[in-house]
């Protein structure tokens, strides 16, 4: 059994030169007046962008390895949602809002050949049935990750007993979507757990 551990990476978007020089000023500034947690918890992340680095723990065999993705890039704004994954045979990218589960939209380049299919919402509950069920235990382990301080959680499979851990940031907003479902019961977005 191998696990697969994410990590993320944080960006907040922002449209030209200017804005990020803005931005970073603004970054710099409150970071000399204020406690950095104490900043983190007024304000309100509503955009961005979110990149899970994928390591697997254990050994893979080479030709395995080359056709699992490394990375998954998930951008939000607001309550729409889109995440984007690229492996050696495929891309995916999935378009989601939390607000019109009806909204879904799945996109798939496979070796040339593009399919769009909406999403049931029907099938969506349906699979959502087949998740394990977690006993969540919040602990007190913080980390910073991408800049934003998360709590660890280990949440124990109701069914098997096996043990899954999750560091993730109260400051930023949980988007549920097809990498995060299971983790809905948590108060932020997951930035670091293994599956």
């Amino acid at each position: 059994m191998h696990n697969v551990i994410l990590k993320a990476y944080f960006y907040k978007n922002s449209n030209t030169k200017k804005m990020k020089r803005i931005l970073l000023l603004a970054v710099l500034f409150t970071a000399l007046l204020s406690n950095d947690t104490y900043s983190q918890k007024k304000s309100k992340v509503t955009e961005g962008k979110v990149v899970y680095e994928i390591s697997l723990d254990g050994e893979v065999d080479g030709m395995m390895a080359a056709m699992l993705p490394t990375e998954i890039v998930m951008k939000f704004k607001g309550t729409k949602c889109r995440t984007e994954m690229v492996t050696a045979m495929a891309e995916n990218i999935t378009l989601s809002d939390q607000k019109d589960p009806n909204a879904g939209l799945i996109l798939l380049d496979v070796m040339g050949s593009k399919y769009a299919m909406k999403v049931d919402p029907a099938k969506v509950e349906e699979q959502k049935k087949k998740l394990p069920e977690f006993d969540v235990t919040i602990t007190t382990e913080t980390k910073e990750i991408a800049g934003y301080m998360c709590k660890k959680a280990i949440l124990k499979n109701k069914s098997n007993n096996e043990e899954t851990y999750i560091f993730y940031a109260e400051s930023l907003p949980f988007l549920e979507n097809s990498l995060t479902s299971q983790y809905k019961n948590l108060q932020g977005m997951p930035l670091e757990f293994n599956s």
